[in-house]
């Protein structure tokens, strides 16, 4: 099940019915008018965001799903899985269609992202270490970065040019990129190494000026991306934060806790 809130009340406006198991992530359309979830019920369901309405359901897939994405596209949408796959599918009204599945990876894929060039490109970040470059429109990987480390979730700046890993080995690494999708385009730049335990999560400011990370020490962190500084710390939860995401100045933040709060930056 899924919820929606209303930030400055935190009044619940909806909520989403539908799934038989753990959700494990969820993301608004780009015109917010829909929602975007998956489950280990091997589902992803996209959802009227006002009503909680189920608009379309794809699958269902062999394994858990662990991640997905609005694609710039109209009517495009990617969801990692436990599988190792990465599943491309197209909707239009309340059907959906499976364009492509993107193997690759020799684990689970924890997260996935778009980047916005001048073709459509696709980053995936996996347990095997690796986060992939995918050029959707040919249906296969261009580059792979080298993390030796778990990759728990990967984000992309909104140009595309500055891409993030959180890592298992307790570090967040952040890599530059061009806009020609070759693997020599990719260089890590900074090691953001400020953290004391696994990094669940990261997030790049809408300006890509800052990252947010949530970590296994209860602690989220927030950084320059210019020099690897580490600007603040935001204290409170009891648990994990394993989800981060930015509004603007408000950072928000969901924990193993189960609570999710939201934190003025310029504070």
């Amino acid at each position: 099940m899924c919820f929606v809130y209303e930030q400055l009340s935190s009044r619940q406006i909806s909520r989403f019915v539908g799934h038989e198991a753990i959700v494990m992530d969820v993301r608004y359309s780009p015109d917010s008018l829909s929602v975007l979830s998956v489950a280990r019920d091997g589902w992803a369901k996209l959802w009227q965001a006002s009503s909680g309405k189920t608009l379309v359901e794809f699958g269902p897939h062999p394994a858990w799903l662990t991640s997905c994405a609005f694609a710039p596209r109209e009517n495009q949408v990617l969801v990692g899985s436990s599988n190792g796959i990465v599943y491309l599918w197209q909707y239009e009204e309340k059907r959906g269609s499976l364009l492509a599945a993107l193997e690759g990876h020799t684990g689970p894929v924890q997260s996935v992202r778009f980047l916005h060039w001048k073709e459509t490109y696709a980053i995936s970040g996996s347990l095997d270490g690796y986060a992939a470059i995918w050029n959707i429109d040919r249906r296969a990987a261009v580059a792979r970065m080298t993390a030796r480390s778990h990759i728990n979730c990967v984000d992309t700046s909104s140009d595309g040019l500055q891409i993030a890993l959180a890592l298992s080995e307790g570090g967040c690494t952040l890599w530059s990129s061009t806009r020609d999708g070759k693997e020599s385009s990719f260089r890590m730049r900074l090691r953001l190494r400020e953290h004391v335990s696994e990094v669940w999560t990261c997030a790049f400011s809408p300006d890509g000026s800052e990252i947010v990370t949530g970590a296994a020490d209860r602690v989220g962190r927030v950084f320059s991306c210019r020099t690897g500084q580490l600007l603040g710390k935001i204290v409170g939860h009891l648990r994990w934060v394993f989800a981060v995401s930015w509004v603007g100045d408000l950072i928000l933040t969901a924990s193993s806790d189960r609570s999710a709060k939201s934190w003025d930056r310029r504070n």
